[in-house]
């Protein structure tokens, strides 16, 4: 993992990241406006995977617009939460594991088709 692994999970689990697109003017309009890109570029034939996934906000809007999405994330918890969401859905084509960004050992090449990396490190405070 990171050198600042524990200095990154601290930060982003003094976040509410499970409401992070509806915090603010600014994060609604993001996500709004991030979804509808992806629309253009996403279809049932690829292959997606999300580094820093988070709660798995871009994952679950995906579900149904790809053929398989991976998230990770470096925040166990936050990847507790999106696994149980994907359980509870009883979705198959998405999984999610702990991992760090810089140590991607777990990902083939050429596996995927899309590599989605949305607002990570958004903040000067890190």
């Amino acid at each position: 993992m990171a050198i600042n692994e524990d200095i990154i999970k601290t930060w982003y689990l003094t976040k509410n990241e499970e409401n992070r697109a509806t915090q603010s003017k600014a994060d609604s309009i993001e996500f709004i406006f991030t979804k509808k890109l992806l629309e253009k570029y996403i279809n049932k034939q690829l292959n997606v995977i999300e580094i820093g996934c988070g709660t798995g906000y871009y994952g679950m809007f995906l579900v149904d617009k790809c053929n398989t999405y991976k998230g990770i994330d470096i925040t166990p918890e936050h990847i507790e939460l999106f696994n149980e969401k994907i359980r509870k859905a009883n979705i198959k084509n998405i999984t999610a594991e702990t991992g760090d960004a810089t140590n991607l050992k777990n990902v083939e090449n050429d596996e995927y088709d899309i590599v989605l990396v949305v607002d990570l490190f958004d903040n000067q405070e890190i």
